[in-house]
């Protein structure tokens, strides 16, 4: 079968027009063939953006708006990842400068006279 045909009937498999008897050759097909299941996975892939985008009542300038809010809440969660770092190594810091300062050095628990 020609790479059109196979594209041919993936893509109607996707949009659920293949009757049952057609679907499950086709997928046998594909679970033979590691190239055709490649192929079958691009197509899952484009259809599944494609469903997404025509279910969606933004424009592609909100899309886009999108891709770049997610950009900065990647950022974000890096900057409050650092900042978080930051806070434990102060106050770890904190903590040996206190202990070292307050608390009394405890007294020799044996001495060895001379």
């Amino acid at each position: 079968m020609s790479r059109r045909d196979l594209d041919y009937r993936i893509q109607r498999m996707l949009d659920g027009k293949l009757d049952p008897e057609e679907r499950e050759s086709l997928l046998g097909e594909i679970d033979r063939d590691p190239e055709l299941l490649e192929l079958y996975w691009d197509y899952v892939v484009l259809h599944g953006a494609f469903d997404r985008l025509s279910k969606s009542t933004a424009s592609l300038a909100d899309y886009s708006d999108s891709a770049s809010e997610s950009t900065l809440v990647q950022r974000r969660k890096g900057q409050l990842k650092w900042s978080l770092l930051a806070t434990a190594a102060v106050l770890a810091l904190v903590a040996v400068v206190l202990q070292s300062t307050l608390i009394p050095p405890a007294p020799p628990a044996a001495s060895l006279r001379t």
